[in-house]
């Protein structure tokens, strides 16, 4: 069985060590990726680096991280990132969408000891595109025992519903990359595109059909659905110049289509299901009934 280990950036904890169910673990620490720009004036010989001199050159980039995820138990060295991108993923969709794991490790990420008996660490890069969401306040943010709590209880059952429901692996995967920075305008197709892959049943009249079925899975009877059903037809006509214009996209409608792709992801890990077209109309006509 495998275990990995990942820095997670722009967040700390509320104490040293906090427990994600029963084979993961967070814990505070210190690093930084360090990512300089180098110029070299020689080629490279055959499967060797650039012969000396280097100079360093402006532009270069780094990622601190306060913490440490460690998971345990995977069934392979794929099965443990995907399990570390999960979590993270499940951070992003929580509260804390500027996350990242820049890093990920075979051993904990610590100063290497030269008596180490483990050998040398094998370190490699996994996230480290910035999103395009920022900490509120532009420092560390300490996250919350609640939202801990929450993706400890939920990151097994949303790998089984990865498996369970490959319709809902590719959406949750395609709303994680839509943040990633500098794509405001390909973001909102695959915001969209989720959206009327969860709600969307049929290949009749999709405009309507995904604002009632959004809004009614969000939202009670009442004031506030009708004030989201027309909302969202307003940011559909945002998807639809996406889809057929180079122009870029309003940054706010960005923001919303992704808030709702977000709460309804949050509704489907925590109830472990996903919606369906006749628990949708009954509720869409028989709210009495749900």
């Amino acid at each position: 069985m495998q275990r990995i280990f990942a820095g997670l950036s722009d967040v700390t904890l509320p104490e040293s060590r906090s427990p994600l169910g029963e084979d993961a673990e967070l814990e505070r620490i210190y690093g930084y990726l360090i990512s300089p720009k180098l110029l070299a004036y020689a080629p490279a010989p055959p499967g060797q680096h650039n012969p000396a001199p280097w100079s360093a050159v402006d532009g270069g980039d780094g990622i601190e991280f306060h913490v440490q995820l460690m998971v345990q138990n995977a069934e392979s060295d794929e099965a443990a990132r995907d399990s570390v991108w999960c979590i993270a993923a499940l951070f992003r969709l929580a509260k804390y969408p500027f996350l990242l794991a820049p890093v990920i490790a075979d051993q904990p990420l610590v100063a290497p000891s030269t008596s180490s008996a483990n050998g040398t660490p094998v370190i490699r890069t996994f996230e480290t595109q910035r999103r395009i969401f920022t900490s509120p306040t532009g420092k560390v943010v300490c996250m919350s025992r609640e939202d801990i709590d929450w993706v400890g209880r939920h990151w097994r059952r949303c790998q089984a519903l990865f498996k369970g429901h490959p319709k809902f692996a590719a959406v949750f995967r395609a709303f994680d990359m839509a943040t990633v920075s500098g794509r405001s305008v390909p973001s909102l197709l695959p915001i969209w595109t989720g959206l009327e892959t969860l709600f969307s049943f049929s290949r009749g009249e999709v405009r309507f059909r995904s604002a009632a079925f959004i809004s009614t899975y969000l939202e009670p009877p009442g004031p506030t659905r009708l004030e989201l059903y027309r909302r969202i037809l307003k940011l559909y006509n945002e998807r639809s110049a996406a889809a057929h214009g180079p122009e870029k996209v309003d940054l706010g409608s960005l923001t919303e289509s992704y808030v709702l792709l977000r709460n309804a992801l949050v509704k489907i890990v925590d109830s472990g299901n996903l919606p369906t077209q006749d628990a949708l109309e009954k509720d869409l006509f028989e709210p009495s009934a749900s």
